[in-house]
């Protein structure tokens, strides 16, 4: 099941973000979920930063 989330952030943060998306060929929806499903999925005793959070996540 899909649901709505609102989310509140930089306007520079966004257009950089779905520049990401588009020259990666997904959504802007697609690149949170796959983010947040990565950073959930991490182990709690062994915390990584965000910044390689967002490097182990893959795009198609």
């Amino acid at each position: 099941m899909n649901a709505k989330l609102t989310l509140k952030m930089d306007d520079t943060v966004i257009a950089s973000a779905k520049r990401f998306a588009r020259t990666h060929h997904t959504s802007l929806s697609k690149l949170a979920e796959t983010y947040f499903k990565t950073i959930t999925r991490e182990a709690a005793p062994q915390k990584k930063s965000l910044r390689s959070s967002w490097r182990a996540c893959r795009f198609t």
